[in-house]
């Protein structure tokens, strides 16, 4: 018979060796094969023909072959692909890093526009490609255009549904203004540190995205994780940690604070070499995510000499290193530093330092807010003046001063036979446009047609393209968009845009899978009604959801509120609370519309619990939707509740009785209907490490154990 030693060591090899394989597979992570770092689709490298640049490659020892080495740009130049052969000047090893230096030939191009290039980098046999990572112009760059967001924080709940949405919002403006010419993120990309999955919605968010852009790291990028995790993980899905971009007289520094909050001394050297060697650059900008100054500085003109700047004006990282924070004051004013951009605090602030270095703080585009989401528009002329734009009705001192992107309702989605989007822009965006270009990719086969649906009409129309793109993908295939656009009088109707093969069933209705709802039995006048609601594709995504619920009060009247859900980041599920009602039963219609106008509906019931005389605490909500309610004059006891978060898109309620309710929303609830997997952050790699570490201690007992039983027999 065999003894229990023996089969405690079975089992301890056993679980080690299962320990050991899913090591391994984390630990690839951190090894992997050769892939490019820079220049990346969120960092990309900004050129005229003829200019130079460096590719930084990751791999192990013996990953590149020299004599199969070779490159080329594949970029859309008038809505087709011309291959540009590099130049490879050399390479070296940099740690576990290759960097190769690349010349583009001297050659033209034509004027105006900044052509997307995807970097491909032929070895050994096999192509590594870095998607939309090089733009190639040919003008003087008198005026810089850059929208500044920051604090994306995929996948937290917005007013638009996601922080997915409201990136969607951005970029579809960012393509649409004709005076914005870069993209500048300051940081806090995803909401958990390391977690690849929300890099990779941040990815499908600026899929669309056709300028530059660049990218700085958050604490939420890298905080709380081993620095090896975090450049693996960040350089990985989004780019190089630490970077700088010269575009003629513009030179662009991106910092990193997330680890402590403040740069660290290296980067005070790397910040000040830089500096040193583009000396001739008149317009210079720095961009990391943490602000030197606090939030509560905003307006403030900062004139003293150095040693006499009040440290409680430093933003509290900053001031717990003052003398970092110094030194970098003294870097910026020694080298005219035109601008420093931060985020991080999740509301605007702007600092003028020496009269010449505007520290431009921009609020959350995808966090929890102070007053709304925001992205921000900043001028940077050449001469090296640099004006951010205020909103209407703001100022330097308003915690606010940036645009409201919940005004900008754009819902896009892509499926196998079409690419669709849903445009709602208020006109209280307040920012001029002259026509709104909307970029929308063809299905990969198949002829295709291009139609506008009007919503306030009920009108579809076959519209013509102005033109196309093509982009040469991460996975080597081409992908196709067309611009369409609309003129300045049609921008604020309610539209859609649709792609699609022209043999598409158009008239296959959505579907509403479930619909959940908590409590399963509300108590009256307590719980609010959280609404769930599953759904499945029609001809196209469900880009809206409406809601009415017929409620049957305690007194035996009746009321009805009519409301919008809120979508998930794919559309697959939508949300509504529902505030609580003294109510019995009520009854919940639910709608839900494809592009092409298809509609499903259904109906629950909803039963409410008996009254008790035993007094309970409410159930704990935490609301994210401003309501505000106001008299209808025309029709009185009548209450009207409207929300302006979809832009002109409000929510009305009816009542027969003198009652308020609002329809709201809960970031706990958000997160539970959207699916979101697991963070690889550190933790993971700290319970592995434990629990190997026991494995261990558990093979060596079950040997010792063994043995001795071995010796006594």
């Amino acid at each position: 018979m065999r003894r229990p030693g023996f089969y405690l060591l079975l089992l301890s090899i056993l679980i080690t060796l299962s320990i050991l394989s899913g090591a391994y597979q984390a630990s690839s992570q951190l090894s992997g094969s050769l892939e490019i770092i820079d220049p990346s689709y969120s960092v990309a490298q900004i050129l005229k023909p003829g200019s130079w640049f460096s590719a930084e490659l990751r791999g192990p020892p013996g990953s590149i072959d020299e004599a199969s080495l070779s490159a080329y740009l594949a970029c859309s130049i008038e809505g087709r692909i011309s291959n540009i052969s590099l130049t490879i000047s050399g390479y070296m090893r940099d740690g576990n890093k290759y960097i190769i230096n690349l010349s583009t030939p001297l050659i033209s191009i034509p004027q105006g526009s900044m052509y997307p290039c995807s970097l491909v980098i032929n070895n050994k046999g096999s192509q590594l490609i870095s998607e939309r990572s090089v733009y190639l112009y040919n003008k003087s760059i008198t005026r810089l255009g850059i929208m500044h967001i920051s604090d994306v924080h995929m996948l937290l709940p917005t007013p638009l549904g996601t922080a997915f949405q409201t990136l969607t919002s951005a970029v579809f403006l960012a393509n649409a203004l004709s005076d914005v010419d870069i993209v500048i993120n300051t940081g806090d990309t995803s909401d958990r540190p390391g977690d690849t999955e929300l890099y990779r919605y941040y990815k499908a968010g600026v899929r669309s995205l056709l300028k530059p852009l660049l990218t700085a790291p958050g604490n939420h990028d890298g905080s709380g994780i081993s620095p090896d995790l975090f450049s693996s993980v960040y350089e990985s899905n989004v780019g190089k940690i630490t970077w700088y971009r010269r575009i003629e007289g513009y030179l662009i520094i991106g910092l990193d604070t997330s680890s402590t909050g403040v740069i660290d001394k290296s980067q005070l050297v790397f910040l000040e070499n830089i500096l040193r060697s583009n000396i001739d650059a008149k317009t210079k900008i720095i961009v990391f995510h943490h602000p030197v100054f606090r939030a509560s500085a905003r307006g403030t003109y900062i004139d003293q000499p150095l040693a006499s700047v009040p440290s409680n004006l430093f933003y509290a990282s900053w001031a717990n290193a003052e003398d970092i924070a110094r030194e970098f004051l003294r870097i910026v004013d020694a080298y005219n530093v035109s601008a420093v951009l931060a985020g991080h605090v999740h509301q605007d602030s702007i600092v003028i330092y020496k009269n010449k270095t505007m520290f431009i703080t921009t609020g959350t585009l995808g966090g929890p807010r102070s007053e709304y989401n925001a992205f921000r528009l900043i001028d940077a002329y050449s001469n090296g003046t640099v004006i951010p734009r205020l909103a209407p009705g703001t100022s330097l001192e308003t915690m606010m001063n940036s645009y409201n992107v919940e005004k900008a309702v754009i819902r896009y989605w892509q499926g196998e036979l079409y690419s669709g989007v849903f445009i709602n822009i208020s006109r209280d965006l307040s920012i001029s446009i002259s026509s709104l270009d909307i970029y929308v990719e063809a299905p990969k086969k198949g002829d295709v047609v291009i139609e506008r649906i009007t919503y306030d009409d009920g009108k579809r129309q076959n519209i013509d393209p102005l033109s196309r793109i093509e982009i040469l993908g991460q996975d080597g295939g081409i992908r196709t968009l067309y611009m369409v656009r609309i003129p300045a009088q049609e921008i604020h109707r309610p539209q859609g845009i649709v792609v699609r093969d022209k043999n598409m069933d158009i008239s296959a209705k959505p579907s509403i899978i479930d619909i959940s709802i908590n409590p399963p039995r509300p108590r009256p006048n307590l719980d609010p009604i959280i609404t769930s609601i599953k759904v499945s594709s029609g001809s196209t995504y469900v880009y809206r959801v409406e809601t009415k619920l017929v409620i049957t009060m305690r007194s035996g009247s009746s009321i009805e509120i009519y409301g919008e859900a809120l979508p998930s980041w794919d559309y697959s599920s939508y949300q509504i609370i529902f505030d609580k009602v003294d109510a019995v039963t009520a009854n919940l219609v639910v709608k839900a519309y494809d592009l092409y106008g298809n509609i499903d509906e259904k109906t629950i019931t909803i039963r409410f619990r008996e009254p008790t005389t035993t007094p309970t605490t409410p159930t704990p909500i935490t609301t994210t939707t401003t309501v505000t309610t106001r008299p209808e004059a025309t029709q009185s006891p009548t209450i009207t509740v409207t929300t302006t978060q979809y832009g002109e898109i409000t929510q009305t309620t009816t009542y027969q009785e003198q009652t308020t309710t609002t329809t709201t929303r809960t970031t706990e609830a958000q997160t539970t209907t959207t699916a979101r997997p697991e963070a690889q952050t550190v933790w993971s790699s700290i319970t592995t490490a434990v629990i190997v570490l026991v494995a261990a201690v558990v093979l060596i007992v079950a040997l010792v154990i063994n043995m001795r039983g071995r010796a006594r027999s």
